[in-house]
């Protein structure tokens, strides 16, 4: 992938996930957050499912009659840490305005690196500091975080950055030993998170 693709893919990620904040606020003025997450998944797994059809099934197939149990074990795993995160966020939400949640996921950046250096026994490159200080501040700058009071919503919010953040460790971990397929894995979390 070039450089130019890759910069315009992540500023793309970056506009979706910022307006999603507002969206998911303004998606709970008429239903409560658990019945908005199940809808969200739902269509997610929806959306995923003709790409599995499309490119992935003969590989899905053959790994599931391979090794079923591991593949329910990591999908059920991977499921829980994303419904958990997303659930109390979206909880959060009932409990906090949209600039303080944006504030507090941001919190999933340098719990990444601490969590490897603290977990994993490797060292970080000296340049990952830097970016995660760069990255609090940039998301301070950005989300106008005025209310420096640390509410109930915001602690739910700094909690669901752990299960965000245990959902990547335990996706990417099934992705090494899977060769890099994440199509089904989508798919299934997807699924389970609705459920």
């Amino acid at each position: 992938m070039s450089k130019t693709i890759s910069l315009f893919s992540a500023l793309l990620c970056t506009f979706i996930w910022g307006t999603t904040f507002i969206a998911q606020d303004t998606g709970m003025d008429n239903i409560g957050p658990f019945t908005f997450n199940a809808v969200r998944f739902f269509v997610g797994f929806l959306a995923i499912i003709p790409l599995v059809i499309l490119f992935e099934l003969k590989n899905f197939k053959s790994e599931f009659k391979l090794d079923k149990k591991t593949f329910i074990i990591y999908s059920l795993l991977i499921g829980l840490s994303l419904f958990l995160g997303s659930a109390l966020q979206q909880v959060a939400l009932l409990y906090t305005d949209v600039a303080n949640a944006a504030f507090f996921t941001i919190f999933y950046v340098p719990m990444v690196p601490i969590i490897i250096f603290l977990f994993g026994k490797k060292s970080m490159h000296w340049s990952v500091w830097p970016s995660v200080i760069l990255c609090l501040i940039g998301g301070y700058l950005l989300t106008n975080f005025h209310d420096a009071t640390v509410r109930l919503g915001d602690t739910l919010v700094v909690l669901g950055a752990l299960f965000w953040r245990s959902n990547r460790r335990v996706f990417l971990f099934r992705a090494r030993r899977n060769g890099g397929r994440r199509t089904n894995e989508s798919s299934s979390q997807s699924y389970s998170r609705g459920l």
